[in-house]
């Protein structure tokens, strides 16, 4: 896979954090976890033996994955961006055409994505629908309840 992945500075940080923690915290505990339970005899049958193998391979494979999202990090500072049309990094206030309700939405990398805090994915439908827009432009978002279409306010 070599797709670039965008990603803001403090995600990316925070998934470099994420990937130290998870080598040097969770995998130790993963492997004292797996010595106990292989000096509790017959491996064959031992069943904490079979569960901490698997969560250590699990863990393996997290791993791996973030290990070649960040090797394929692209870092985009949102201040750096232009503010008249919807960039990664932005924010985003919109107005649903049909409801009325407005809503605000950041437009954040893969793993940095938190919709309970309106941050969506770039590659979610609603990013991809704004992305390139400008203030007063529609946006229209294919969903599974029909398309949506979102009105731009504002972008900072």
């Amino acid at each position: 896979m070599s797709d670039i992945v965008p990603m803001s500075p403090e995600g990316f940080e925070l998934a470099k954090a994420k990937l130290k923690h998870m080598k040097e915290v969770e995998r130790k505990q993963l492997e004292i976890r797996l010595g106990e339970a292989r000096e509790l005899g017959d491996l064959s049958e031992n069943s904490e033996y079979e569960s901490a193998r698997n969560d250590l391979w699990l863990l393996d494979q997290r791993v791996t994955e973030l290990e070649d999202r960040l090797a394929r990090v692209q870092v985009v500072d949102p201040s750096s961006q232009p503010k008249d049309a919807v960039l990664f990094g932005a924010k985003v206030k919109c107005v649903d055409m049909k409801t009325k309700d407005e809503e605000l939405f950041e437009i954040v990398g893969e793993g940095e994505a938190d919709p309970m805090n309106n941050k969506i994915s770039v590659s979610a439908p609603i990013a991809q629908a704004l992305i390139g827009k400008k203030i007063g432009e529609v946006a229209e978002v294919k969903a599974p309840r029909g398309t949506i279409r979102y009105k731009v306010l504002g972008i900072s």
